[in-house]
């Protein structure tokens, strides 16, 4: 239980660094992106040592592609790529919440013990199923651009953020 807790402290903490750089955006999103991807390349070079340079090259390409990826999709004109950049972070936590659940109440066969040992087949299958149910059902993505796009405006003409979080969470209400 204490595990569980743990890790939904720091997961709320994470999101909500995340969501503050996706909404604020600019450098503030490019320097937290950056840093990810950095971590991501750190982690791959700690599992590859010793195993040539393809590995090092693969690498990096592995932890640059997502980077540019999340900063052309947030940097898209408008409202819309902020959207879809949150759409984007739902889903993916969304499926590693499934697949943490799923891997703890029925995982009993290891995926890949010797780089994250708690990683099951069962969890990967939860993981699977949670992104195909979200990709299929994601009606409500139009709700999100109503109400971000209402957040979006309302920093722009430099209100305060209390002021634009209480129109962005009106905006799809009325």
């Amino acid at each position: 239980m204490r595990e569980l807790l743990t890790r939904i402290i720091s997961g709320i903490a994470m999101i909500l660094i995340a969501l503050g750089a996706a909404v604020v955006g600019g450098y503030y999103f490019a320097v937290l992106v950056a840093a990810a991807a950095t971590a991501m390349f750190y982690e791959w070079m700690r599992i590859v040592r010793g195993w040539g340079i393809h590995w090092a090259i693969g690498g990096f390409v592995y932890a640059l592609l997502p980077a540019i990826a999340l900063l052309w999709i947030r940097d898209r004109s408008g409202d819309h790529g902020l959207s879809l950049l949150l759409w984007a972070f739902i889903v993916t936590w969304a499926t590693d919440i499934g697949a943490y659940f799923v891997g703890r109440s029925f995982g009993k066969r290891k995926l890949a013990p010797s780089i994250s040992p708690g990683k099951t087949i069962e969890g990967l299958w939860g993981e699977s199923l949670r992104r195909r149910y979200l990709a299929e059902h994601g009606s409500w993505q139009p709700a999100l651009e109503s109400r971000f796009s209402s957040w979006r405006r309302c920093s722009q003409l430099r209100h305060k953020p209390a002021t634009c979080l209480k129109a962005s969470l009106s905006a799809g209400l009325g």
